[in-house]
């Protein structure tokens, strides 16, 4: 079968008309007609263009052997078929951007959720901050305050260049303890001398002795004093 006689079967196995081929392949009616009746033939391109029309290998389009279309032009489960089949394709298709639009959302909401979650960690940390910092602060504010007042029995140098050691007595107490104190807090203090310790503290508790006052509060004065006996200051803890 010559490429005039294949075209033409093709095209009527398409239910196209010459105009319509002519339209899909960007040439004018009589163009379709001259290929038709042999006069000139298709380009390259056009012949490319042809088998995807027709659905053959460009093999089977200009090589001069008969094709079997199978198809009765005149068939209208032909026209419902190829109607069938378009509406397939755009089913998938829109399926497929369906599905790509929830792949989208979901995203979309992976990301504000993590967002959210961040800020939510750092508003919570934030709060955290300020609340230790309330305490730390209340706990500063809530500090009492106490004098007591100490004979210095003996001075002596300490291994750590910042500090002494003291071994002190209460009045009417047997108690003797040697503490240790920074430098800077017993500048130009003397031995067998009295002087008041003031001392810092929170909520520990406390026993009134030399040992655990000075283990649990925070030695910040001490000043001379000229009281003795019962008039030397020893605030109750």
């Amino acid at each position: 079968m010559k490429f005039n006689e294949k075209l033409t079967q093709l095209r009527k196995s398409k239910n196209l008309s010459q105009e319509e081929l002519g339209n899909e392949l960007g040439v004018a009616r009589q163009t379709v007609s001259k290929w038709e009746l042999g006069e000139t033939t298709p380009e390259m391109d056009k012949l490319i263009k042809m088998s995807e029309i027709f659905e053959i290998s460009l093999d089977e389009l200009i090589k001069d052997k008969e094709i079997d279309t199978n198809i009765n032009t005149n068939d209208p489960n032909n026209t419902n078929t190829q109607k069938l089949a378009g509406l397939t394709i755009k089913i998938i298709k829109g399926i497929l951007i369906f599905i790509a639009i929830l792949a989208a959302l979901y995203l979309v909401l992976i990301v504000s959720s993590l967002v959210i979650f961040n800020d939510f960690k750092s508003e919570k940390v934030e709060t955290v901050v300020e609340n230790e910092e309330t305490i730390f602060n209340n706990t500063l504010e809530n500090k009492d305050d106490f004098t007591k007042t100490y004979n210095v029995l003996n001075i002596a140098d300490s291994d750590d260049e910042n500090y002494l050691y003291l071994t002190i007595k209460q009045f009417q107490n047997d108690e003797v303890e040697t503490v240790k104190v920074l430098k800077s807090l017993a500048n130009g203090i003397e031995a067998n001398k009295n002087y008041e310790f003031t001392f810092q503290y929170g909520n520990k508790n406390i026993e009134d002795n030399i040992k655990s006052i000075f283990e649990n509060a925070t030695l910040v004065q001490i000043k001379g004093t000229d009281k003795t006996g019962l008039e030397q200051v020893q605030d109750t803890i």
